[in-house]
C-alpha cells in the first residue's frame, strides 16, 4: 500500500471514530463528508484501499442517516468494528485489515434484518455515488468501473443523471475570459 495512502486511510478512520464517539445530528454530513475525502487518493493512486474505505464510510452514513434507525447498540458495533479496523492498519497487518474491511460488511448486515434487507443495496449505491465522484476526478468510466466491480450502464446512468459542474455554462469573468482566448487559440 502506497505510503501516502495508508497515512491517509488511518486519518480518515481515526476521524471516523470520533465522529462515531458521540452519537449526534451532525454525524450524518460529517460521514458523508469523510467519505468523499478518500475519493482524492481513489482517484490519484486508483487504490482499492481508499476506494474501500470511502465505501464503507458512506454505507455506514447511510445506515446511520436511515431508515430504518438503528438502536444505541448497533451504533456502538459499527464504532467497535470500525476501531478494529483502524487498529490491525496502524499494526501495519495488512492483510488482517484487508480480511476485517470484507467482514464488516457482513456484519453491518447483522445488525438489523430490516438493514440487512437493504444493505446489499446501499453498498452498491455507495460504489456508483464514489463512481462518479471519481468519474468527476477524471477516471474514465471504464476504468471506474473495473475499479469499483460495477456495471458501466449502471454508472453511465448515474453520470446521466448529474449535472457536473465543468458541463455547465461558467460564470465567472476571469473563467469566461480564459475560455475565449484557448477558444481562439484553435481557430
Amino acid at each position: 500500500m502506497e505510503k501516502r495512502v495508508y497515512h491517509d486511510i488511518l486519518i480518515v478512520l481515526k476521524e471516523a471514530i470520533d465522529i462515531l464517539k458521540k452519537r449526534e445530528e451532525k454525524d450524518i454530513v460529517e460521514l458523508r463528508d469523510l467519505s468523499n475525502h478518500t475519493i482524492h487518493n481513489a482517484s490519484i493512486f486508483q487504490d482499492e484501499n481508499s476506494l474501500s474505505v470511502a465505501i464503507l464510510i458512506y454505507t455506514v452514513y447511510k445506515i446511520i442517516k436511515g431508515p430504518p434507525s438503528i438502536d444505541n447498540t448497533s451504533y456502538n458495533k459499527i464504532l467497535s468494528q470500525i476501531k478494529r479496523i483502524h487498529s490491525t492498519l496502524q499494526s501495519n497487518k495488512i492483510g488482517q485489515y484487508k480480511v476485517s474491511l470484507k467482514n464488516i460488511f457482513v456484519e453491518l448486515s447483522k445488525i438489523n434484518k430490516k438493514i440487512s434487507l437493504y444493505i446489499n443495496e446501499i453498498v452498491e449505491i455507495a460504489k456508483i455515488k464514489k463512481g462518479v465522484k471519481l468519474f468527476e476526478h477524471g477516471l474514465s468510466l471504464r476504468k471506474v468501473a473495473n475499479l469499483l466491480n460495477i456495471s458501466e450502464w449502471d454508472l453511465r446512468k448515474q453520470v446521466g443523471e448529474r449535472k457536473l459542474p465543468y458541463l455547465e455554462k461558467p460564470t465567472n469573468k476571469l473563467l469566461i475570459q480564459r475560455l475565449k482566448i484557448v477558444r481562439s487559440l484553435f481557430k
